[in-house]
């Protein structure tokens, strides 16, 4: 249930430059994507592309019984496999932390992309900017 959640907002937040966020969907979710993050790494011999999100709401979600209306995540995609996996989250509330996770890469669960979601919308900017 939390991976669902935490996957169906898709989002993030780090101190950057607001021209280092290139906003990739609009609605009553936009989603951003910090471009000057984007890189290529190695977990276990595998090449992957990691990013910093991020998602911010018109109006208060709920996750855990605490509201956010942002959300900041570090993603992890596997180009090859179509898969990503949660690094680092942060959910926010007009700017106060409500609630954060980071995780180790053996604590990495890969997720398949599904279509026509922002996290296809994100994996798709990623993988083609690299």
């Amino acid at each position: 249930m939390k991976k669902f959640v935490i996957a169906a907002s898709l989002i993030f937040s780090q101190t950057c430059n607001a021209d280092d966020w290139k906003k990739i969907a609009d609605g009553s979710s936009n989603l951003f994507i910090n471009t000057k993050t984007i890189k290529t790494i190695d977990i276990y011999g595998e090449s992957h592309i990691q990013a910093w999100a991020k998602v911010k709401h018109e109006s208060p979600r709920e996750f855990e019984k605490k509201k956010f209306n942002e959300v900041s995540t570090l993603y992890i995609v596997n180009c090859e496999k179509l898969q990503f996996a949660f690094k680092s989250i942060t959910f926010r509330l007009n700017d106060t932390i409500v609630s954060s996770a980071n995780y180790q890469d053996f604590e990495l669960e890969f997720m398949p992309v599904e279509p026509d979601t922002n996290g296809e919308l994100f994996s798709r900017e990623v993988c083609e900017s690299n």
